[in-house]
């Protein structure tokens, strides 16, 4: 984590297809002291480019992303960036298992309030989080 003003602020990169859905990930962090959107993907690729990148805390990833799908994202950064901190927000709901088994820290359906996914970011992201 980054310090700003002596408070640890995450590094998160957003990786969602939808440039609305990005967006409203941002939004919904923006007021949030202790977390920097650092990054954006629309697409896999751009999502594992940004990760070695930019080394973020924390990767938001869809599951139906194009060129490289989430899960093969998570399977590719998973074992080679240990410390990223990988949170699917998705409506894939079939998927929830394997994504975790994959990596995954935590899995959040896009219908879920703003507060549960702010506090299920924090949540992956704390050092005593297992």
């Amino acid at each position: 984590m980054s310090q700003v003003d002596d408070v640890d602020v995450m590094r998160i990169v957003v990786a969602d297809g939808n440039r609305a859905t990005r967006y409203g990930v941002g939004m919904a962090l923006k007021d949030e002291p202790d977390m920097a959107v650092v990054g954006e993907a629309e697409d896999g690729h751009a999502a594992i480019r940004l990760a070695h990148e930019l080394h973020p805390d924390v990767l938001v990833v869809d599951l139906s992303l194009a060129r490289v799908r989430g899960l093969e994202v998570i399977r590719a950064l998973a074992p080679l960036l240990p410390e990223l901190r990988i949170l699917v927000f998705s409506n894939e709901t079939r998927l929830r298992a394997d994504a975790i088994r994959e990596g995954a820290a935590a899995f959040v359906t896009k219908d879920s309030r703003e507060e549960r996914l702010v506090s299920e970011i924090r949540r992956v992201a704390s050092p005593h989080d297992s």
